[in-house]
């Protein structure tokens, strides 16, 4: 960025290095079973193992202490190297058990999903010394109208840290769709949640050791009205729930290890029609997610982490799918992001677009 915008360089210019690497290796492993018992009563069982391993090192473009002003000459800016890098492996072990039926009472039809998950996630991380941090100049900055991507890395950086994280995870569903005759269902559905984590980080420069813990329980409900006036049209309300844990990305800290789960609600309003025959289908929605606990800093102390935060994305969704003719096939869709921040430990944040989120 250049005086708050990003700055007029060619799209092509490259402010890394050649050497620059990530590589990450996948193995992945599934069984599963499936057994009948009658024509409206099965199981099925899913047992998967995942094995990750990963590295990387980049070099990315930071002024760090030597920030230009609007009034600094292009052809005089010089630009840093900036070196975060990881390596690491991670397992996810998981186990889940699904039964459905369908059955009927008086005049609704049912059909039942219900379930149980067992999961155990592992993470060995590597975090390595970032030079740049304590010297800006580690490698020799390279002009902003002008990078040199070939310049080799002066060594090989040590380990800054060690993070070995465990997370052990249950869970209980159930999901019911209940058909009142041919033009209404309702489908109501609940989970509850219960991910526990064991993190430790040794800091390899002191030998200090920093162990946290934390677990949280949380259930999550959902519904919907789903309304079929014709075999070609469906129009639907719906109400779901979701949270993130405290050791989202398998990680926590001194600021998130007391803290409950981010909740998340979503409510959606749409339809689905079908037109020529059936051959295209059109669909579109207005949704809401709300987050109204988000993890924000304290006003009265900005080094403690809370969950006062407001976060608020209204959406539209267009698409449609199929076939205008024997000989033309379209697949189209829009959508519409409004993100705002409603409520902010920090002042600056309210009424501010979203991070991240592409209007």
């Amino acid at each position: 960025f250049l005086d708050g915008a990003p700055a007029p360089v060619e799209r092509h210019a490259f402010y890394g290095l050649l050497s620059d690497r990530a590589t990450t290796d996948v193995d992945i492993g599934t069984a599963r079973f499936n057994h009948d018992f009658t024509s409206s009563l099965s199981v099925a069982d899913t047992l998967r193992y995942a094995h990750y391993t990963f590295s990387f090192i980049d070099t990315m473009p930071n002024y760090g202490t030597h920030v230009p002003s609007a009034a600094t000459p292009m052809d005089s800016i010089l630009v840093g190297r900036d070196a975060p890098g990881s390596s690491g492996a991670q397992t996810n072990f998981t186990e889940q058990l699904d039964l459905r039926a369908r059955f009927t009472t008086g005049a609704i039809s049912h059909t039942l999903s219900a379930g149980l998950e067992f999961a155990r996630q592992t993470l060995d991380l590597t975090r390595y010394v970032n030079p740049f941090n304590s010297n800006n100049s580690w490698i020799a900055p390279t002009p902003l109208l002008d990078p040199d991507p070939n310049e080799p890395l002066p060594r090989v950086a040590p380990a800054s840290s060690l993070q070995d994280t465990i997370a052990n995870s249950g869970a209980a569903y159930i999901t019911d769709i209940m058909a009142f005759g041919r033009y209404l269902d309702l489908t109501a559905g609940f989970r509850l949640d219960r991910f526990a984590t064991d993190y430790e980080q040794i800091t390899v420069a002191s030998g200090a050791v920093l162990h946290l813990d934390h677990v949280d329980r949380l259930g999550s409900p959902r519904a919907a009205l789903v309304i079929k006036p014709t075999p070609m049209q469906s129009y639907y309300v719906s109400f779901g729930t979701s949270f993130d844990p405290s050791a989202e990305a398998l990680s926590l800290t001194t600021r998130t290890a007391n803290l409950g789960p981010v909740k998340a609600k979503t409510y959606e309003a749409g339809a689905k029609t079908g037109w020529l025959n059936g051959a295209l289908g059109l669909t579109g929605a207005l949704f809401r997610t709300e987050v109204d606990n988000a993890q924000t800093n304290d006003p009265e102390n900005p080094t403690v982490t809370v969950l006062n935060g407001d976060q608020r994305v209204d959406g539209l969704e267009l698409a449609a799918s199929g076939h205008l003719t024997r000989q033309w096939e379209i697949f189209s869709g829009y959508t519409y992001l409004d993100g705002k921040t409603i409520r902010s430990g920090t002042a600056a944040y309210v009424g501010q677009p979203l991070p991240n989120v592409a209007r």
